[in-house]
């Protein structure tokens, strides 16, 4: 086994076990058996070890570990969904809305499609721009197919394209802490974000 097919399983297995617990729970401490890693730096068990380079809505190429020293909110989506789409993005912008200045400051919004054909860099930042997400808060991310599935799955969001251009997805809004480490998920859409908000400023701690 490679060090690289390691790390998923590793990656994987934690992941499950975060999801196994119940949404909006505080069942489930990511950091229990690990020692942290300094801020910013990925730990053993952080998305931010994944290979590859992803493209945001500016055209900017940078790995994942690039969204590191901040808590990040995380989705997986695809612009051209009217439906469940955007109810997770008012979602995400609720929990937005409920930080203070100074908190917002230290957490990021991160938009990942699972669309990437049609979701360019261009597309998604005019979706961006008439969206009104602030780019210094919000990153939207176009990658391979291959990097899709592979932090998709570690995410436990299953998505499937059904037709007509429209996919079906798991609605999962995830708490990633300034490592990269899964701190929160969120399953549904239209819930209560005090959980959310209670992971970030767990995170920040």
């Amino acid at each position: 086994m490679t060090a690289t097919t390691g790390l998923k399983l590793v990656l994987l297995g934690a992941a499950a076990a975060l999801l196994s617990c119940s949404p909006g729970t505080d069942e489930a401490d990511p950091h229990a058996h690990h020692q942290m890693a300094a801020a910013g730096e990925p730990t053993d068990l952080s998305l931010y070890n994944l290979e590859g380079d992803w493209l945001d809505q500016a055209g900017v190429s940078s790995p994942l570990s690039s969204l590191g020293g901040r808590v990040q909110l995380v989705s997986m989506v695809y612009t051209n969904c009217s439906f469940s789409c955007p109810r997770i993005m008012a979602d995400m912008k609720r929990i937005e809305g409920e930080l203070s200045e100074d908190i917002r400051s230290r957490v990021g919004f991160v938009l990942v499609s699972i669309d990437p054909k049609r979701d360019t860099p261009d597309r998604l930042a005019a979706f961006a721009e008439s969206s009104r997400l602030d780019p210094g808060s919000w990153t939207l991310l176009n990658g391979s197919a291959g990097q899709i599935r592979e932090l998709a799955a570690l995410l436990g969001v299953k998505y499937r394209a059904d037709g007509d251009g429209e996919f079906a997805h798991s609605n999962i809004i995830t708490v990633l802490d300034e490592q990269g480490e899964i701190a929160h998920q969120r399953t549904g859409i239209g819930g209560d974000p005090a959980a959310a908000l209670k992971a970030i400023l767990k995170a920040l701690d």
